[in-house]
């Protein structure tokens, strides 16, 4: 286990227990788990970093944009962005929208109206969206798409020593943006089957049709850990028929 990071403006070690230390391995971790995704007062959301990590932010930021999510934080690097993801039905203060909102006036002030940041949970921008169209399949294949990504880096960074704590963050993340999929399909049951796309996740019709995500959490738990571990040495098991056979058990029942 190590105990001190190196500050990349100082080019110093500092110990991850102190205030820099901890604000140091926060970044890192956001970087590593949540994408090099920024954000600017001009472009507003942005990626970059290298291809395989900007082909995920730019899945992410292109669901951003069609849930019209704002950012009200520095420009920069991106506060709570993946505490946003893990959690859909938490409402961080960095991420919300702007609103025209009434402020009622005390005594004999007049109230008026004022221009205020408003933040939203994941689920809420969701919930917003579906009431106002009924067309979601770019969202849904948008989903989609970073949830097989995530699986991907996921599967990466455990492979990778002293990533830990980056692919725990991960597999929470995962965790999150199935939920607020399931969020997104709740009146169209059918396209949760769509997930199926994804190489070795298999939800069977049974399960699309649960109403709470406490049912399918486990399953899907279990399903990222098998995901995470290495193909077996082909001389273990002699046949690929048999390697195809070890992962048909990784589905949600």
């Amino acid at each position: 286990m190590f105990s001190q990071i190196v500050n990349p403006i100082t080019n110093k070690k500092v110990n991850i227990t102190s205030k820099t230390g901890k604000k140091v391995l926060n970044n890192y971790i956001n970087i590593q788990s949540g994408g090099s995704i920024s954000w600017s007062n001009r472009d507003h959301f942005y990626s970059h970093g290298g291809f395989g990590t900007r082909q995920r932010s730019d899945a992410e930021i292109s669901a951003l944009r069609m849930l019209n999510v704002h950012y009200n934080g520095p420009e920069g690097f991106l506060h709570n962005y993946t505490g946003f993801w893990s959690n859909p039905g938490r409402r961080y203060d960095y991420f919300g929208i702007w609103d025209r909102v009434w402020i009622e006036g005390y005594g004999r002030e007049e109230g008026y109206y004022e221009h205020k940041f408003m933040p939203k949970s994941l689920n809420e921008f969701i919930r917003y969206f579906i009431s106002q169209t009924y067309y979601i399949n770019d969202l849904v294949n948008a989903f989609i798409r970073i949830i097989e990504l995530r699986f991907l880096d996921s599967k990466q960074r455990s492979q990778l020593d002293g990533e830990t704590q980056v692919f725990r963050v991960h597999n929470n993340i995962i965790l999150g943006m199935v939920e607020a999929f399931w969020t997104l399909t709740e009146q169209n049951t059918d396209k949760r089957m769509w997930l199926n796309g994804i190489d070795f996740l298999e939800i069977s019709r049974a399960t699309t049709t649960l109403k709470y995500w406490k049912n399918v959490s486990v399953g899907l738990t279990s399903s990222i850990i098998n995901y995470q571990l290495p193909p077996p040495e082909p001389s273990l098991y002699g046949e690929e028929e048999e390697l195809i056979v070890g992962f048909d058990g990784m589905s949600l029942q």
